[in-house]
């Protein structure tokens, strides 16, 4: 689109995986959830869907092909974003368990 936003997605999936889900007999959730991640005005957006699992992997498979093969700066900049939190994270426990040796 010529002078619309930019968007970037990112496609994930996790496994609902409570006993009550799972089809008898099988290790497999029935049910998966796909999250969606865009950038909208300067702002991270998400959407969810759900279907079996074997679909949102299928999916989930088939978006992130084609988002990698598409490079945007808008996507770099969002998992850059993802790793600094990360490391964040990761720094202060790591800072809370040096402290908490040293007593």
């Amino acid at each position: 689109m010529a002078g619309g936003p930019e968007r970037s997605f990112h496609a994930g999936s996790h496994d609902q995986d409570s006993p009550s889900q799972q089809e008898p007999g099988y290790g497999e959730p029935r049910h998966a959830i796909f999250k969606l991640t865009y950038l909208s005005n300067h702002d991270y957006k998400h959407l969810y869907f759900e279907s079996d699992a074997a679909t949102v992997n299928e999916i989930v498979l088939k978006v992130n092909y084609i988002l990698e093969s598409r490079a945007s700066t808008a996507r770099a900049d969002y998992f850059a974003q993802k790793q600094r939190k990360l490391n964040r994270r990761t720094s202060f426990s790591f800072q809370k368990e040096k402290k908490s040796g040293q007593q």
